[in-house]
């Protein structure tokens, strides 16, 4: 099974043919699909729902709700389905009941790619700690619990068993796949990591490698390289003009509002870097930084889901909480110019909303848009009268007046990771491989907006399971243009697939 870049769409193809199959109903999913058995899949959908199809001519039928995002899951030989919730854990028995599940003292961080052992509740799962490395932990199901939680070894991808000479672990580590012996009874690794193959891909940002294990051993995976991006700067006629920062797990890039040559980039972690420098300065994995303030002398974030936090924009002092929200609310996205209001992509549908940071603890959400439309990219006009955003499934840029009424109006059908330009006077966007651009005439007070204008073309986006924000940013005056573009490695298609070795004479 794998997944179209465009468009986003699952296919099936099975090991002696070069048919496809393609899933239906699996339009615009994510990376988390995974078996159940040998002739059916799970996957989630758009609308927070795990679907589960039979193959080949099955039709998608509802598993269980989701309440948030999810890294794949895994079905026991029981029956039992565990699911990545990212912060927690989603089970479902086989008799239809759902439960959430935490895991005392454990540490904030996501829980991702959950993997079962064959014959038992124990699983594999990969722990990414706000503060630290990846950890690789075996862990058992009893009774709705997660008991005996063992660290096996640090790694930055998900970890997968095979049932090869007696037990192992293979995770992918620079580039390379490796296997490492599991004792099952010990709960623990044994001996050194062996080398299986080299240049294996990976998405250090969505903490996965590109290889699949089957239940006999078989091994696929993808070649190639680590998926990495930088942010590289341009000016209006594509010419390259500099870098910013180090290659890395790098999704989003955000401008300072008072120094154009001061970047706040986002991916894995949350950086400080500086045009034309190859070092950055990182700020503390507590906190999730979504953004500057309006004057850029602080970075702002989100402390435990719930509490509003800043902190100086040199990363030197400490951090302070602005507000608080009565319960926790997942990507935030921006701070009006005068810090009053703050824009979210608010559940269960995933739509535009802004609540009054004076209120404390903030609990009023107001809904930007009336529809059941997720919105991304949220971002105030450099006067805070306007909203602009991506809609999605439907498509396209829009801009809404705020905090309303007032009917939003359609800037480009195709755009995406819009951004105000500083001054006011223009909107730049991605579409295909090219920067467009709107010019905004401001000069009546209500602005009007220009047919959108190709600026250059061959820009390298990041890859797809980097570029999950915002990758583009803009100078304030127009003449430099911040890209998270991916670092050029060779393009392949091609899913090597490895048998089981002979057993090993012992």
């Amino acid at each position: 099974m794998f997944q179209s870049e465009n468009p986003r769409q699952l296919y099936v193809r099975r090991m002696d043919s070069l048919d496809l199959l393609q899933v239906p109903g699996s339009n615009a999913v994510g990376n988390e699909s995974f078996w159940h058995g040998s002739a059916a899949i799970t996957f989630p959908s758009s609308v927070r729902q795990l679907l589960g199809i039979r193959l080949p001519d099955g039709a998608p039928e509802m598993v269980m709700n989701l309440d948030g995002f999810t890294r794949s899951g895994s079905w026991s030989d029981k029956g039992t389905l565990l699911v990545s919730a990212l912060s927690h854990l989603l089970t479902l028995k086989a008799d239809g009941t759902a439960a959430s599940i935490s895991i005392p003292d454990k540490r904030a961080g996501d829980l991702v790619y959950p993997e079962f052992l064959p014959g038992s509740e124990d699983f594999l799962v990969l722990f990414k700690p706000d503060d630290g490395e990846g950890e690789v932990w075996l862990a058992t199901l009893s009774q709705g619990a997660v008991t005996k939680t063992t660290v096996l070894f640090k790694n930055d991808t998900a970890a997968r068993y095979t049932p090869w000479d007696g037990g192992r672990v293979l995770f992918v580590r620079n580039d390379n796949l490796y296997s490492q012996r599991l004792n099952r009874s010990s709960r623990a690794v044994e001996g050194q990591p062996e080398l299986v193959v080299k240049g294996v891909a990976s998405q250090p940002a969505l903490m996965r490698a590109d290889f699949s294990v089957a239940g006999d051993g078989t091994v696929a995976w993808r070649p190639g390289h680590a998926a990495l991006a930088q942010v590289t700067v341009f000016d209006r006629k594509g010419a390259v003009i500099a870098s910013a920062g180090p290659p890395g797990a790098v999704d989003t890039v955000f401008v300072s509002p008072s120094d154009d040559s001061r970047l706040l980039v986002k991916g894995t972690d949350a950086w400080l870097v500086d045009v034309g420098q190859s070092g950055r300065i990182a700020f503390p994995r507590d906190t999730d930084w979504f953004n500057w303030s309006s004057d850029g002398t602080r970075v702002l974030g989100m402390l435990g889901g719930n509490r509003l936090m800043s902190r100086p924009a040199d990363a030197i002092g400490n951090s302070e909480q602005i507000a608080q929200f009565a319960e926790d609310f997942w990507n935030l996205k921006a701070i009006s110019p005068d810090g009053k209001f703050v824009l979210a992509r608010i559940p269960p549908s995933g739509g535009a909303g802004w609540a009054r940071v004076s209120d404390t603890p903030m609990s009023a959400w107001t809904p930007l848009v009336g529809s059941d439309e997720q919105d991304a990219d949220l971002s105030f006009s450099p006067d805070g009268r306007f909203v602009l955003y991506n809609a999605y499934p439907s498509g396209g840029i829009y801009v809404q007046p705020f905090p309303g009424p007032g009917r939003r109006q359609l800037i480009d059908q195709r755009g995406i990771d819009p951004v105000w330009r500083g001054d006011g006077k223009e909107i730049a966007f991605f579409r295909d491989n090219a920067v467009w651009s709107v010019a905004v005439n401001t000069s009546t007070g209500t602005p009007t907006f220009g047919s959108p204008e190709r600026l250059f073309e061959g820009v390298r986006r990041a890859p797809a399971a980097v570029a999950q924000s915002q990758g583009l940013a803009v100078s304030r005056d127009g003449s430099r243009f911040f890209i998270v573009q991916g670092v050029e490695q060779p393009e392949t298609n091609v899913i090597h697939v490895m048998t089981p070795p002979a057993p090993r004479s012992r």
